[in-house]
């Protein structure tokens, strides 16, 4: 099982990880185009990289610990 969520592709802003500031955070802003990712549905502020091969989704809820999410895209 999955949910839909839409990701915009390479067009990233620069957040501040609260729990250590030397990290910059990259986030992924929503946009039309639709990627099916498994786990419960994040906020959109809690994603913050693609793996290179784009299948991944690192999240992370901005102090806490940075979770996986496979996609399928």
């Amino acid at each position: 099982d999955g949910a839909l969520l839409a990701i915009l592709d390479d067009n990233d802003y620069a957040l501040k990880d609260a729990s250590d500031r030397r990290f910059t955070l990259r986030v992924w802003r929503v946009s039309d185009g639709e990627v099916l990712y498994t786990g419960e549905a994040p906020r959109l502020s809690e994603i913050y990289d693609w793996s290179p091969d784009g299948r991944t989704i690192a999240l992370s809820d901005l102090g806490g610990p940075v979770r996986l999410i496979r996609v399928r895209r």
